[in-house]
């Protein structure tokens, strides 16, 4: 099933194991399916983009890498440089794994090495934000501002818990940004907020808060916006019962395969693109409707309805 494929290893994420896993990865596949695996570990920030860029001249039928959201990202950019593209997976070793979440793979990185013996071929929708790729989520204010300074140790030492830190008080804070918006249908809505999410995706933040009937290749990326209320009462409502549920006073929501978000600040508003700084306003975003094809578990708990 697999064919020729490429390993791209990140050697620092799963807590310095990254290049052990891949080892194991490659001794699965080998073993199961009885074909060539080339490992690559990543030394430079453009490692992986560049691996998977060239793998389709390259011969490589099916593209696997192991990391965090970074390394992932970087992976999917690369292959979506050709037309023709080899099919991908993922083995999860970051902090929060929000598509590993959607897509049904173990967050334990043996677990979901193990479960690679037993897959189906699925699709999955890319996202676009102006000139660059995106795996799950866009977010604009306050708390992706803070939580781009989340750093790397405290990642690795306390995982999620060191955005939620890193977080706590930009959340409380009255700092909030005047922005339009402009979905695939020509709708127009104003806000003022201080936390905007673009999710393609039903995780978020590693917390499964955003619309449940979500998939990851229906076509759709989904806004959530808190309107500036009460915050306490906002993010109560968030963890009970998930954004779809929260009172819509609170909240600004709309689902859309095209968004416009533009802005009359005289500051910067900058981004936070799966964790990684973005670009700053405007934003042009778009779903690339099932653009790859991947490898999930076949006994993954459903989620395509």
């Amino acid at each position: 099933m697999f064919g020729r494929t490429l390993i791209i290893a990140n050697p620092v994420a799963g807590k310095g194991e990254g290049q052990e896993y891949a080892q194991a990865l490659r001794t699965v596949l080998e073993e199961t399916y009885q074909n060539e695996c080339t490992i690559k570990v990543t030394e430079g920030d453009d490692d992986a983009f560049e691996w998977s860029k060239q793998a389709i001249d390259e011969g490589f039928e099916s593209v696997l890498c192991l990391g965090g959201d970074g390394t992932v990202s970087q992976t999917v950019a690369g292959l979506l440089q050709n037309k023709e593209r080899p099919r991908f997976a993922f083995i999860p070793l970051g902090t929060v794994n929000d598509l590993a979440r959607a897509l049904g793979y173990s967050m334990n990185p043996q677990k979901a090495i193990e479960r690679m013996k037993d897959v189906e071929i699925d699709t999955l929708d890319i996202g676009q934000i102006n000139d660059q790729y995106f795996i799950n989520v866009v977010a604009v204010g306050p708390i992706p501002e803070s939580v781009m300074q989340t750093d790397s140790d405290d990642k690795n030492r306390l995982g999620a818990f060191a955005y939620v830190i890193d977080g706590f008080t930009a959340f409380f804070s009255e700092k909030g940004y005047d922005l339009h918006i402009v979905d695939a249908d020509g709708v127009e809505t104003d806000i003022v907020s201080n936390l905007l999410l673009i999710g393609l995706t039903n995780s978020i933040g590693g917390i499964e808060i955003m619309n449940p009937e979500a998939k990851y290749n229906d076509g759709l990326m989904y806004l959530a916006a808190i309107r500036g209320h009460n915050p306490m009462d906002t993010i109560r409502g968030v963890l009970e019962g998930g954004i779809f549920e929260t009172d819509k006073e609170r909240l600004l929501l709309m689902e859309s395969s095209q968004f416009q978000i533009t802005t009359q600040e005289s500051q910067d508003v900058p981004t936070n693109v799966d964790g990684d700084p973005g670009p700053a306003l405007p934003l042009d975003l778009q779903v690339l409707h099932q653009a790859l094809e991947i490898y999930v578990p076949r006994n993954r708990r459903r989620i395509l309805g």
